[in-house]
């Protein structure tokens, strides 16, 4: 679960990177905490707000889980939720 401040803790989050997904736009922006630990095989769903940027244009919003403080997954071998966004002004 982590510690009081949060850390170490697994939720789930989004990161926007650029429509090539070579550079990172925001890595801070919506977190939606895990209710407890997961046993293997069991699952849960979780909501996750999320915000655009304010600049009009091609991007890719990714979602993955993170263990704050530590790595997002996908830096460990996961394969993280991609999807392609237009934002309009």
């Amino acid at each position: 679960i982590g510690n009081k401040e949060g850390r170490y803790q697994v939720n789930i989050g989004d990161r926007w990177l650029n429509a090539d997904g070579s550079i990172e736009i925001n890595s801070l922006d919506g977190r939606t905490a895990m209710p407890a630990d997961l046993t293997p095989g069991k699952e849960v769903e979780l909501p996750l707000s999320i915000t655009a940027p304010r600049d009009a244009g091609e991007y890719i919003v990714e979602v993955d889980m993170v263990h704050e403080g530590v790595t997002w997954f996908y830096e460990r071998g996961a394969t993280p939720l991609r999807l392609r966004m237009r934002v309009e002004p």
